[in-house]
């Protein structure tokens, strides 16, 4: 699915695709950064073995320019999967 192209009247009242990638890349890169600065912040070595980062959006969305971004950053998802051979190491372990 690919967002139609704008002309210049819609521009005036809705993101263009390219302030869109844009504003999601930005929250993508500052959630990962988050999870990268967590990750450092524990105490004991951790195994990440296989584990998997998922990254998405809604990428039909184009929303007004008044509430654009906080929609988009609304929309994005960045989760941790597939922990099947991972641990997460406590002083008890």
């Amino acid at each position: 699915q690919v967002p139609k192209d704008l002309d210049a009247p819609a521009l005036e009242t809705t993101m263009s695709p390219t302030e869109i990638i844009e504003v999601v890349q930005n929250e993508m890169v500052s959630r990962m950064a988050a999870l990268a600065l967590a990750c450092r912040k524990t105490n004991l070595p951790q195994k990440w073995i296989g584990s998997s980062v998922a990254l998405g959006f809604d990428d039909f969305l184009l929303p007004a320019r008044n509430d654009g971004e906080e929609v988009l950053r609304k929309s994005v998802i960045v989760n941790i999967f597939d922990w099947g051979r991972s641990e997460f190491n406590t002083p008890t372990n």
